[in-house]
């Protein structure tokens, strides 16, 4: 079980933590990424972004396969046509790949959200709590986001 906001790392993109909603109300995940190109890489298209840290003091640049485009319903009623890669998650202990929309989540409090699609088979949210997994699930998601970020860096 965790709560409504717990920590992830992002393996995928040098091993990056922050704090992510987790939210059974949305299907699709996504991340806060500004300066969104795309580039033509051999015979596909990458999307490269930056991702800013919390205090917006330091940009961290990243490039990745895109993997499709996505059309999403924000929680206002607004269709958005966003950019989807798919990323590497470490939480509470497991690790797995998603989906992950990019966009600009500069007017939300949280840089990450998980939508059910990443959650579902894997955990259950209780909406009243937060930062269940405790340090102990830190301690092991960092684990396992280290033995990932060695297999397969992706930091540009």
């Amino acid at each position: 079980m965790l709560g409504w906001k717990e920590s992830v790392v992002l393996s995928g993109l040098g091993g990056i933590r922050l704090i992510a909603k987790l939210d059974t109300g949305a299907r699709t995940s996504a991340l806060h990424a500004v300066d969104i190109l795309y580039i033509r890489h051999r015979s596909a298209i990458w999307v490269e972004f930056d991702l800013p840290d919390i205090d917006q003091s330091k940009r961290h640049r990243f490039r990745l396969p895109l993997a499709e485009h996505r059309s999403v319903k924000s929680s206002i009623g607004t269709s958005q046509i966003r950019p989807m890669v798919v990323l590497e998650l470490c939480m509470a202990g497991q690790r797995w790949s998603t989906e992950v929309t990019l966009t600009d989540r500069s007017d939300m409090e949280l840089p990450m959200l998980i939508g059910r699609s990443a959650l579902k088979g894997r955990f259950v949210v209780d909406p009243a709590r937060t930062r269940l997994a405790g340090d102990a699930g830190e301690t092991q998601t960092v684990q396992a986001a280290k033995k990932s970020t060695k297999q397969r860096p992706r930091k540009q």
